[in-house]
């Protein structure tokens, strides 16, 4: 029995007029009938096969014509006859070109291609009659045939067809009947080179898709990682990756994107079973592939075909799918295989889908190691690859959630080196922009959030003002956290700024008057009992949310700084000069030195001097300005306390050196000319941004509040003119 010129013909089993009968009509009832009893007792004498094989012609003729096909199935115990054949049970033993020829009729019949959705009912009525078992037992019993003949290796690859879309069309098949298909497949597939390279190329082409069948996800989970387990044990990944590297040498069949298709679908990892079995079975795999050079083949043949985008985008997804496989990552760098990557995604830029897989693969690829992860984002420019995606397709909701979750790893690597590669490209603005763009798409604003904070991180100069003088940036910001927790917004605030950078201060201006709602605050913590009306409302990022607002009378300042005013602090020093204090006069030249506190972590002080003394309030003033203290006196049982018999307004300025609601003018500013007695650490950086650098000169306006414990407040501040 010899392999004919074409043995698999684009439409099956050939044209019906062939046989003597037009495409338009197909054979009766009566007719078919006797076909199926020729398949179950009729003669096999003759070199055609005698009736049996006639029968067998004529159903390969139907089984190859769409528009009689169904005849097939309508005719009652066809299928099943089918299935005797294929096993062989007749009294008299059929040879094993009958065998053979049923099982080209079944892979006729089954084939999608030809017929479409019908193709799914002709594959579970074949299921139903025995199919499975039969394309087991016929493959083992064609591959004992001994002898140069090709055709039962041809035939037992038909077998193998049936059996792959018996698979994709019957979920129900147990782990046990996988594995005896698996086994059968994987046997026809290691002898596919024993008769030449057509037998090998067909073959190839059927097995490798069949086993794909076998371990797709519509089947339950048990069973998809058994199966995955044996096509590893029975060393099918090996023989797919010499399929790939024959292919490199000329093959039609196996070449381009059904052969990576085939690969991806083999170990298609994601959304299957729980994350440990997943990683564990994805190992295992990665391992064999770098054993037997699998991971170079597929740069190998990503390289062959540089304009190919199918090849692109699955070679990509293989990367994609192993690349959390320990390992990979340094073997897909030594083997050219994530400069394919980032090659593909260069030269394929009309290619949305190239872009997307790519990005998804150095997503994988740099997830842990930080040598790998600098040497793919920076040294190997990954980074500007997916920013560059990102400009490309900033409306495709998928590729910007790939692209910002491939952002995750590099950017939280703490690298400034990528950090400067970032705002150099101007990542910092395309992150920002996904962030404004895509305000509804959960995906996006999760992924997005952490490489915008982790970019707030960064030591660099540059990079700092590259996001400050980024238009989304700040408003991006502001977006985030009115939603999230309030940790994120130490990060912008903690920045030690140059102050005297013009472009530094020039973006810092930008950010005046920019308000967020957050609440919670971990600095307002016990130091008063105020601090526990102190829920955080328009959190500053700037000094301009308190100018020329009465802070401590009015209702337009923000509720922080009502909670915890700014005061003159008791324990300051000025270097042995004449320093105010409380419950002393205020003198014009008296230094000051004022504890301010705002929120997410700034705590420091400004100094200045007195400038201007009002009048001290009269009588009348204290009967209205609202001193708890005048004709009253304290009514605390504190023997120590200085107001406690103190009710005259000579009695009061005598104890607390001034009167309630008395004012003064002083100028200050946040500079560092003084050291504080205790030795506590100022914490600075959150301040410099907000008082706009260190030495902006602020008017500053104190109210003595008996309240406060006798101490001076600032009401207002302003700012000083430049002279």
């Amino acid at each position: 029995m010899c392999l004919p010129a074409n043995p698999l013909p684009p439409h099956g089993g050939g044209d019906p007029a062939e046989h003597g009968r037009g495409a338009g009509a197909p054979p009766s009832p009566e007719e078919m009938l006797e076909i199926v009893e020729h398949l179950n007792s009729g003669s096999q004498s003759g070199p055609s096969g005698g009736e049996v094989g006639d029968a067998l012609r004529s159903l390969d003729t139907l089984a190859g014509c769409p528009a009689h096909a169904r005849v097939i199935l309508e005719t009652p115990g066809a299928v099943a006859a089918l299935v005797n054949v294929l096993k062989g049970e007749r009294e008299i033993p059929l040879p094993l070109a009958a065998r053979g020829a049923a099982a080209k009729v079944f892979y006729n019949l089954c084939d999608v291609d030809i017929h479409a959705g019908m193709a799914q009912e002709y594959i579970r009525a074949a299921a139903d009659a025995g199919g499975v078992e039969a394309a087991t037992e016929c493959i083992s019993t064609l591959l004992q045939s001994q002898g140069p003949d090709d055709g039962p290796l041809v035939f037992a690859s038909m077998c193998v067809k049936l059996m792959g879309n018996l698979a994709l069309a019957t979920p129900s098949l147990s782990v046990q009947r996988f594995d005896g298909m698996l086994t059968s497949v994987a046997d026809v597939l290691k002898r596919r080179n024993e008769h030449g390279e057509v037998v090998d190329e067909l073959i190839a082409s059927i097995c490798v898709p069949a086993l794909c069948n076998m371990v797709e996800c519509h089947l339950p989970e048990d069973v998809v990682f058994a199966n995955r387990t044996r096509v590893r044990e029975l060393g099918c990944i090996e023989e797919v990756v010499q399929v790939m590297e024959k292919s490199l040498n000329g093959s039609s069949v196996m070449s381009g994107q059904g052969l990576f298709a085939s690969l991806v679908t083999l170990f298609h990892f994601v959304n299957v079973g729980d994350e440990e079995r997943v990683a564990a079975q994805r190992a295992a795999a990665a391992n064999v592939l770098i054993e037997c050079g699998g991971f170079a083949v597929v740069a190998r043949v990503m390289r062959a075909y540089p304009q190919d985008a199918a090849i692109a985008e699955k070679g990509c997804g293989i990367f994609f799918r192993y690349g959390l496989a320990p390992g990979v990552a340094a073997v897909a760098i030594e083997k050219d295989g994530v400069q394919c990557v980032l090659d593909a995604m260069q030269s394929l830029e009309d290619d949305v889908a190239v872009q997307t897989m790519g990005c998804q693969a150095l997503w994988n690829l740099a997830h842990d190691d930080m040598g790998v992860i600098h040497t793919i984002s920076s040294e190997m420019g990954g980074l500007r690859r997916i920013v560059r995606a990102m400009e490309l397709y900033p409306e495709n909701v998928h590729l910007m959630e790939m692209a910002l979750g491939a952002l995750w790893n590099p950017l939280g690597s703490k690298n400034e080196a990528i950090y400067r590669e970032l705002a150099e490209v101007g990542g910092i603005e395309s992150i920002a922009k996904a962030l404004l763009a895509h305000k509804e798409h959960a995906g996006i604003q999760s992924e997005g959030f952490a490489p915008l904070e982790f970019a707030s991180r960064s030591n660099s100069l540059e990079v700092k003002i590259a996001f400050l003088e980024s238009p989304s940036a700040v408003p991006a910001l502001q977006q985030v956290l009115n939603s999230i927790p309030p940790w994120w917004m130490p990060q912008l605030m903690t920045w030690e700024l140059v102050d005297k950078h013009e472009r530094v201060s020039n973006a810092i201006g930008r950010l005046g008057l920019m308000e967020v709602n957050m609440i919670g605050d971990d600095e307002f913590d016990g130091d008063n009992e105020q601090d526990e009306c102190c829920k955080v409302q328009d959190a500053p990022f700037d000094i301009g949310v308190l100018l020329d607002k009465d802070l401590t009378e009015g209702d337009d300042a923000p509720g922080w700084i009502k909670a915890y005013p700014f005061h003159l602090d008791r324990e300051c020093s000025a270097g042995g000069k004449k320093i105010l204090h409380p419950y002393s006069m205020p003198v014009i030249g008296d230094y000051v030195c004022l504890r301010v506190k705002i929120p997410f972590g700034g705590r420091g002080y400004l100094y200045g001097k007195v400038s201007g003394v009002g009048p001290l309030p009269s009588e009348e003033d204290l009967a209205s300005n609202g001193s708890r203290l005048f004709g009253k006196g304290c009514p605390c049982s504190n023997p120590e306390c200085r107001f406690r018999d103190s009710k005259t307004r000579d009695q009061l300025l005598a104890a607390g050196g001034s009167l309630h609601g008395h004012e003064i003018t002083c100028l200050a500013s946040l500079g560092t000319r003084h050291e504080i007695e205790d030795g506590e650490k100022l914490r600075r950086p959150p301040l410099v941004p907000f008082f706009r650098g260190e030495d902006t000169k602020f008017r500053l306006t104190l109210r003595f509040d008996e309240a406060f414990a006798g101490s001076w407040l600032v009401a207002q501040i302003s700012l000083a003119d430049k002279e």
